[in-house]
């Protein structure tokens, strides 16, 4: 992983302050393999937009959650030399191409329908996503 000028102390700073924590440290490992990977892709010709995301499936090795990746989206925007590149790439993928930070890719959008109450077309989205909306639980 190629830093940014000044990053790789605070890259590791991040992992050292993650003190054993196996998810932090999961999502530094994950977003410096990816970037060593996404470096293969840039060397033989790709852009950002042809090898992102084949490499970050790629990099995945054990089952990242989408927080962890959104994580890693971060980390490499602020210590990877094509890191605002990715960045830029990610937000775009998730239709957001002007946002200034990292789009959060674990987040759930709702669009609501013409006449339907944001709060119904919330709870219809959970339920076809395969769970129960908090209203819908059995009181205690």
């Amino acid at each position: 992983m190629r830093f940014l000028q000044g990053k790789e102390a605070d890259f590791l700073r991040g992992i050292e302050v993650q003190d054993g924590d196996p998810y932090g440290e999961r999502c530094y490992t994950y977003a410096r393999d990816w970037a060593d990977l996404m470096e293969k892709e840039l060397a033989a010709g790709k852009s950002i937009p042809q090898c992102a995301e084949e490499t970050s499936r790629v990099a995945d090795t054990d089952g990242i959650t989408g927080f962890m990746y959104g994580i890693a989206v971060e980390i490499i925007s602020q210590c990877w030399v094509h890191g605002e590149d990715l960045r830029r790439w990610h937000n775009a993928e998730l239709g957001e191409p002007e946002a200034k930070g990292t789009i959060n890719p674990a987040l759930i959008r709702v669009a609501v329908p013409d006449g339907q109450e944001p709060e119904e077309a919330t709870k219809q989205a959970v339920r076809d996503a395969g769970m129960t909306p908090m209203d819908d639980l059995p009181q205690q």
